[in-house]
C-alpha cells in the first residue's frame, strides 16, 4: 500500500506498481499504483516471492507488457525498482531484463556471467555501458533501482547502495513501444514491481526497500516532455561531401583553419520552442552543437510552413521542426534553401566572407543589434563563415573602429537550370584600405589523399576484358545481327515505385514474396511467362557484378532488360520522386545529380546488347507534395520547390499551398494550373540523359495516371496531369493505372491510353496493368490486356511478376499458379494478335 508521509517529505511519484499477490485473470496483473496500467502476462507463473506472492519467467517466451500513457513519456527523469531472483544466467552474451525499444528507448541489460548493464539511444547516438564489476547471485533475492536523471546521470542500486553510474545528458529517444520486462533468454523471479516518474534519491531507495516509502500517483506534471536531440552542424559550402547517401551531410563541417586561412564563425542562440522564446547559445568552442528541442506530433506536426512554436537559430532567423512521423519514425523538417535535415542532423550552409587589405586590429560582427563575433586577431587576412540573414537584418561588421553593411543570401532561382548561387558581396570598409568580399573557390582539395591513391592505382592496372555473353538466336540473328520481334507488342514486367509492386527477385517490395532463385531461373521464369523484357529497381550505388549476372542471364533468353531508377539513398533526393518534375525544375539536389546518377547506371551497362533503357516514377501527386495529408517529411522539399517559383501564390503560414479560393477568380487559378503543368516538361530533361546513351534506348515516365496516395480520388489538387505537357518531349508514352481499386481499372486504363492518344496520335504508348499482389482473377486481367490493347498499344506490361517460388501473398491474392498460366496467356495473345 501506499506509505504514509511526513512533514517535508517528498512524495515519489508512482506510475505503476505491482506486487504480483492477487492470481492471474486473463493474463493481466493488477496495477495498484493508482493509475490502473494492468500488465499483460504471458508464460509466467505465479509462486512464492520476496513479499507475498512473485512471478516466474521459466523460459524466453515468458514476459510482462506494461502500457499507458505516462509510461509512454518514460525517458527523461524516472525509476524502475524490483526485487529479483535469478535461476539462471543467460546462455547469450548478453540479454535486455527489460526494455523499452529493441535499439532505441532504452534498454537495462544482464550478461551471460550476471552483470547488470546500461544500454539506449538518445537519437544522435547510443549509451552502451558500462556494466556492473559484479555478478547477481543465482539463487538470492536482491533489489535493482535503475534510475534517470536527464542533464546529470543515470545509476544502478543494487541492495541500496549505488554500484554503477554514468551521464547522462540527454534524455532516451522516444519510441512508441511498450515496457517489455522478460520475453528473453532467462530464468528467475521478479517482485515488487514499481515505475516511477522520478529518480529517486538514496535515501528514497532504500525506503523502497524497506517498504516504507511515501508514494502518491503520478500525473502528466510529473512526466515532462521529452526532448528531440538533434546535432547542429556549420557547413563550409566550399568542401562537397560528394557521394553522399544521406539528406542533412551537405558540405564538409567548418574547420578552424585551411593551409593557413584564419577562419571565424558566429556564436548564434537557439530558440528551442518559438511559442517561449528562450534561447541557449551555441557555436561558442566548436562549429557543432548537441541541443534538445520539442518533438512535435499531432496537429503540430502537420504544418508543412513555418508556425510560431518551430525551433529557430537566431538572429538569422532559420528555422527546423523536429516532429513524429509516421510509423513510430521521427524527423527534422525544414523548408529553408541554406538547411538540410534528416532523423537527427541539422546543416546549417555557412559562406566565407573574407576580410583582406590592412592589419586587423578589432573586429566586430553583429546581426540584428545582437553581437555574434567579437576579435582582437591582429592578423592580415581573415575569413567569417556566415549563415544566410534572408530572414533579418543586414550583418554589421565594424574593423578597426570602421563600419560596413552587407547581406548574405541566396540568388533567386533560374527555373529550369536551378542552382544554389550565392548573391557576392565586394565592399570597401570606409576610412580603410580593407575589402570585405566573398569567395567560393576552396583554399584546399580536401580529397588529395584518395586522389594520389587512385592514380597510383591506375599506374598498376591493368584492363581485363569483362567476358561478353553469348548473342542467342536463330538464323537471322545469328547471320544478320538483327532481332526479330515476335510481334511490334513489347510485353514487360516493371518494378513501379511506390511500394506497389512485388514478385520481382530484386527492386520491389514484399506484398508477395520476391522470386526465390538464381539469376538463370528467373530469366528463365521471365521467357516462360512470354515477356520481352523486364525494368527493374536500380540505383548506380549498387555493385555491378549483381547487375552483370542478371543482364547476362537475361541476354541467354533473349530479354532484355532496363531499370526503374531510385537515389543513392532510401530518403535521398532521386528519380522515384512523385514530384520529380517540379522539384528538379526548382531545386538543385534533384537536377543535375539525378541526371548524372541515372546517367552512370546506363553506361555501366551499355556493353550488354539486351540494354533496354529506363522507366522512372511510379506515382504522381499531382499539385501538390507526395503525401499531403501526412507530416512534411525532409525528402518531400515541395514548399522549397513552390517558393523558388516564379508564378507562386503568397500564402499565409496557415496555408500549405493555394485553393481555388484563394485566387481572385477563376481565370487566375486556371492560369495557376497552366503554370504549374509547364513544369512536368522537365522531364524532358532526364530523357536526354537516357537517349545521350543511344537514341534507340527506351525513357518514359511511370507518373501519368492516378495518384494513389489519395485512394485514386480526382479533381484538384490531385488530378492526373494533363497529357500535353508531360510528354511533349519525350518519344515513348506510358499509361500506368494505380488506383488500387479493381472494379474500374480496365476502363480508366483505356481513358488514359485514351488521353494521350488524342494528344499525339502519332507517338507511341505502352501502358503497365497494375496488378497489385495479384488481385485480378484470370477473366479479369485477361479482360483488362485486352481492352488495353484494342487501343493499338506498342507496348503492355504488368508491376508484378506472378511466380510459386515462395509462399507469401496477401489476403487477397490469385492462386500463384492460375496467375502464371494466366500471364503465358496474356503474352502469348498479345504476341500473335498485339
Amino acid at each position: 500500500m501506499l506509505a504514509g508521509i511526513g512533514a517535508g517529505e517528498e512524495r515519489a511519484r508512482v506510475i505503476a506498481r505491482y506486487r504480483f499477490d492477487e492470481p492471474l485473470k486473463g493474463g493481466l496483473i493488477p496495477d495498484c499504483g493508482g493509475l490502473k496500467y494492468h500488465a499483460q502476462a504471458a508464460g509466467v507463473q505465479m509462486v512464492p516471492g520476496r513479499y507475498g506472492k512473485a512471478l516466474r519467467f521459466p523460459s524466453a517466451s515468458a514476459r510482462l507488457r506494461i502500457d499507458g500513457k505516462l509510461v509512454q513519456k518514460l525517458g527523461k527523469f524516472f525509476t524502475i525498482a524490483f526485487w529479483v531472483r535469478i535461476d539462471a544466467y543467460p546462455r547469450q552474451d548478453s540479454v535486455y531484463l527489460i526494455r523499452k525499444g529493441s535499439n532505441k528507448g532504452f534498454q537495462l541489460g544482464l550478461t551471460r556471467d550476471g552483470r547488470l548493464w546500461f544500454h539506449g539511444s538518445w537519437g544522435g547516438g547510443w549509451y552502451h555501458g558500462p556494466w556492473t564489476r559484479h555478478p547477481l547471485p543465482r539463487g538470492s533475492w536482491c533489489h535493482i533501482a535503475y534510475t534517470m536523471k536527464t542533464g546529470e546521470k543515470m545509476r544502478i542500486y543494487l541492495n541500496g547502495q549505488e554500484v554503477l553510474q554514468r551521464d547522462a545528458p540527454f534524455a532516451f529517444y522516444p519510441v512508441a513501444d511498450p515496457l517489455l520486462v522478460g520475453g528473453v533468454d532467462w530464468r528467475g523471479v521478479i517482485d515488487e514491481l514499481c515505475i516511477f516518474a522520478n529518480p529517486l534519491t538514496p535515501v528514497q531507495v532504500q525506503q523502497l526497500m524497506a517498504n516504507r516509502l511515501a508514494m502518491r500517483p503520478a500525473t502528466e506534471a510529473d512526466c515532462p516532455a521529452i526532448g528531440y536531440p538533434v546535432k547542429l552542424y556549420l557547413a563550409d559550402v566550399r568542401y562537397p561531401i560528394g557521394d553522399n547517401l544521406g539528406n542533412a551531410r551537405q558540405f564538409r563541417t567548418v574547420a578552424a583553419a585551411h593551409s593557413g586561412e584564419k577562419i571565424l564563425w558566429p556564436q548564434l542562440q537557439l530558440c528551442p520552442d518559438g511559442s517561449t522564446g528562450e534561447t541557449l547559445p551555441i557555436f561558442r568552442e566548436t562549429p557543432e552543437a548537441l541541443v534538445e528541442v520539442p518533438l512535435r506530433d499531432g496537429p503540430r506536426s502537420m504544418p508543412w510552413r513555418r508556425q510560431p512554436y518551430d525551433s529557430s537559430i537566431q538572429p538569422c532567423g532559420l528555422w527546423f521542426r523536429a516532429l513524429e512521423w509516421r510509423w513510430g519514425r521521427q524527423l527534422i523538417y525544414s523548408t529553408e534553401r541554406s538547411l538540410r535535415t534528416d532523423e537527427f542532423r541539422v546543416e546549417i550552409w555557412t559562406f566565407p566572407l573574407k576580410v583582406r587589405g590592412e592589419t586587423i586590429r578589432s573586429l566586430k560582427l553583429s546581426l540584428g543589434g545582437v553581437l555574434l563575433c567579437e576579435r582582437t586577431p591582429g592578423v592580415d587576412a581573415l575569413t567569417l563563415m556566415l549563415p544566410e540573414n534572408r530572414h533579418g537584418s543586414p550583418y554589421r561588421l565594424t574593423v578597426n573602429g570602421h563600419e560596413v553593411e552587407f547581406n548574405i543570401r541566396l540568388a533567386p532561382v533560374r527555373q529550369g537550370d536551378p542552382r544554389d548561387s550565392l548573391m557576392p558581396v565586394d565592399l570597401r570598409i570606409p576610412g580603410t584600405s580593407l575589402r570585405v568580399f566573398t569567395d567560393l573557390t576552396p583554399v584546399h582539395f580536401p580529397w588529395n589523399k584518395r586522389y594520389l591513391s587512385d592514380v597510383q592505382q591506375q599506374k598498376s592496372f591493368s584492363m581485363k576484358a569483362r567476358p561478353q555473353p553469348v548473342r542467342p538466336g536463330g538464323l537471322l540473328q545469328r547471320y544478320l545481327g538483327i532481332e526479330v520481334p515476335r510481334s511490334p507488342v513489347t510485353v514487360f514486367t516493371a518494378t513501379m515505385r511506390h511500394g506497389m509492386s512485388c514478385g520481382h527477385n530484386f527492386g520491389a517490395t514484399g506484398h508477395i514474396g520476391s522470386f526465390q532463385g538464381t539469376q538463370e531461373e528467373y530469366a528463365a521464369h521471365l521467357a516462360a511467362l512470354g515477356f520481352d523484357a523486364t525494368f527493374q529497381g536500380g540505383s548506380r550505388k549498387e555493385k555491378t557484378a549483381m547487375y552483370d549476372a542478371w543482364a547476362a542471364a537475361l541476354l541467354k533468353h533473349g530479354i532484355r532488360f532496363g531499370f526503374h531508377p531510385t537515389g543513392v539513398g532510401e530518403y535521398a533526393p532521386g528519380p522515384q520522386s512523385s514530384n520529380l518534375a517540379f522539384y528538379s525544375a526548382l531545386i538543385p539536389e534533384f537536377h543535375r545529380p539525378v541526371y548524372r546518377d541515372m546517367q552512370i547506371l546506363l553506361q555501366r551497362m551499355r556493353m550488354y546488347p539486351n540494354l533496354a533503357g529506363m522507366i522512372h516514377g511510379g506515382d504522381n501527386a499531382g499539385y501538390v507534395p507526395f503525401w499531403d495529408w501526412a507530416p512534411p517529411h525532409y525528402n518531400r522539399p515541395w514548399i522549397r520547390a513552390y517558393d523558388a517559383w516564379a508564378n507562386r501564390v503568397a500564402l499565409p503560414a496557415r496555408k500549405n499551398w493555394p485553393w481555388p479560393r484563394d485566387f481572385a477568380n477563376y481565370r487566375a487559378f486556371l492560369e495557376y494550373i497552366h503554370a504549374y503543368n509547364r513544369t512536368f516538361g522537365q522531364l524532358a530533361y532526364f530523357a536526354r540523359a537516357v537517349h545521350a546513351l543511344g537514341p534507340a534506348l527506351v525513357h518514359t515516365t511511370g507518373q501519368f495516371g492516378s495518384s494513389p496516395g489519395v485512394g485514386g480520388g480526382g479533381g484538384y489538387p490531385w488530378a492526373s496531369i494533363p497529357a500535353r505537357p508531360m510528354h511533349e518531349r519525350l518519344k515513348l508514352m506510358l499509361a500506368y493505372d494505380w488506383n488500387e481499386l479493381s472494379s474500374s481499372k480496365p476502363f480508366h486504363n483505356v481513358a488514359l491510353i485514351d488521353r494521350l492518344r488524342s494528344e499525339f496520335p502519332e507517338k507511341p504508348v505502352w501502358s503497365v496493368v497494375d496488378d497489385f499482389a495479384l488481385f485480378f482473377g484470370d477473366f479479369p486481367r485477361q479482360q483488362a490486356w485486352a481492352m488495353a490493347l484494342s487501343r493499338g498499344l506498342q507496348g503492355i506490361g504488368t508491376n508484378t511478376l506472378a511466380h510459386t517460388t515462395s509462399k507469401k501473398l496477401r489476403p487477397f491474392s490469385a492462386d500463384p499458379q492460375e496467375a502464371v498460366r494466366s500471364y503465358r496467356a496474356c503474352s502469348d495473345w498479345a504476341h500473335r494478335y498485339g
